[in-house]
């Protein structure tokens, strides 16, 4: 259930925690956040988006905060170490971003670290509340795998040719009746992974895969069917180029019908089924002076609901040009397609911004960052209404402007 928390209570707790930090060595802290504010033609700032996810380059209409700690106890004499952590997340959306921040426990899990010999000499065993396994398309902002939730499990079991993991966990629960909570749930998902396996050099294969069994919920109200995802990726170094490559597949059925591979979906039939495929690249050049991010996206969703079947394809890149260590000229363009057999309609959507920034250097994920950005939108006539509605919703073009701050640690 969300919590409300006063900002005062939050900022009282950092100040503790930043106090803490000196005295005891073995705390630490690590976050993210974004900040800012923006507007358009018609008053508040506009963000442009169609389907699952939309570019986020001054395209983020909302204050959003990690504050994580993590407290690592003295060693044994054996070597295994002990760490708890904690963190908390608050989110607010425009134009109502200073006041009344949703605030939550995200993360509060205790893990264990270096096990004994052989395949448990690098392992780590958990249990809590996690952010696991969880790898995105940064300028996306989307989370292709996500398996967050309250569990347990065993990490990085080394086998030689490849690094197992298994979790069980009572994943976040999907649902489009947005009237419905997680309270009356207890959906649980099986999660493995078998990472690192070295096909050649610079280059490596991930396999994952998961299973929830279904059942109703303790009300009687829901019900989840049994469900099953497998994933592959495919990480490679491009050529002698200071570029990397992640190119996936994942498909899904019934309760792990999702682009979220991880979540439970009680909202699925038994004959409900999603293919997701994606290739992701980050490039940096020889002199640093030219970064890049890169994907590509196809999602199909095969549903038995009013909208049917429904095909996301989405297309962007984010290159961005450094003048020196500090200040430098972002662009980002993303132009996205989103059909479906319920209406059988094409919906487009192109987007496009333009950023100064000055950042703590110069790769694709240099943080923190400042930046003064335009963005400029346009889509088609079966989008219309679909795209950034409250703003422009009778209209096929739009645009805003505003200065952003992002950060991670």
């Amino acid at each position: 259930m969300k919590k409300r928390f006063p900002m005062r209570v939050i900022a009282a707790a950092l100040m503790m925690a930043g106090t803490s930090a000196i005295a005891a060595p073995g705390l630490s802290s690590n976050g993210y956040f974004r900040a800012g504010f923006g507007a358009s033609d018609e008053g508040d700032q506009a963000c442009f988006g169609l389907g699952p996810a939309k570019y986020r380059l001054g395209n983020e209409c909302d204050n959003y905060a990690e504050l994580g700690l993590d407290v690592e106890a003295p060693a044994m004499a054996n070597g295994t170490v002990w760490k708890g952590h904690a963190m908390i997340t608050g989110w607010r959306g425009y134009p109502n971003s200073i006041n009344g921040t949703d605030v939550n426990w995200s993360q509060l899990y205790l893990s264990g670290h270096n096990l004994g010999e052989g395949v448990l000499k690098g392992a780590s065993i958990w249990a809590g509340r996690r952010y696991y396994d969880r790898p995105d398309i940064h300028i996306l902002d989307y989370k292709y795998q996500n398996s967050d939730g309250d569990g347990a499990g065993i990490e990085n079991l080394d086998f030689g040719f490849g690094k197992f993991s298994y979790a069980i966990e009572r994943t976040a629960v999907t649902w489009n009746d947005s009237t419905k909570t997680d309270d009356d749930t207890l959906y649980y998902a099986n999660l493995l992974k078998l990472e690192s396996v070295k096909l050649h050099e610079n280059g490596y294969l991930t396999v994952n895969a998961g299973f929830a069994m279904g059942k109703e919920s303790r009300n009687k109200a829901y019900k989840a069917e049994d469900g099953w995802y497998v994933g592959a990726f495919y990480d490679a170094q491009l050529g002698s180029l200071n570029a990397w490559n992640r190119v996936g597949i994942q498909y899904g059925t019934a309760s792990m019908a999702n682009g979220n591979f991880g979540q439970i979906a009680t909202d699925t039939t038994k004959d409900d089924d999603t293919l997701q495929i994606l290739d992701n690249v980050s490039y940096t050049s020889g002199d640093g002076k030219w970064t890049a991010l890169a994907n590509i996206i196809y999602r199909k969703d095969k549903r038995t609901d009013i909208w049917k079947d429904q095909t996301w394809f989405s297309v962007g890149a984010r290159p961005h040009y450094h003048f020196d260590d500090i200040w430098g000229v972002a662009t980002e363009i993303g132009w996205t397609q989103l059909k479906s057999s319920g209406d059988d309609k094409s919906r487009n959507l192109t987007k496009g911004t333009i950023a100064l920034t000055a950042a703590a250097g110069r790769t694709p994920y240099s943080r923190p960052e400042l930046r003064v950005f335009y963005t400029y939108a346009t889509w088609n006539e079966n989008a219309k209404g679909w795209v950034a509605y409250d703003a422009y919703g009778t209209q096929t073009s739009g645009s805003s402007f505003g200065i952003q701050a992002e950060s991670w640690w």
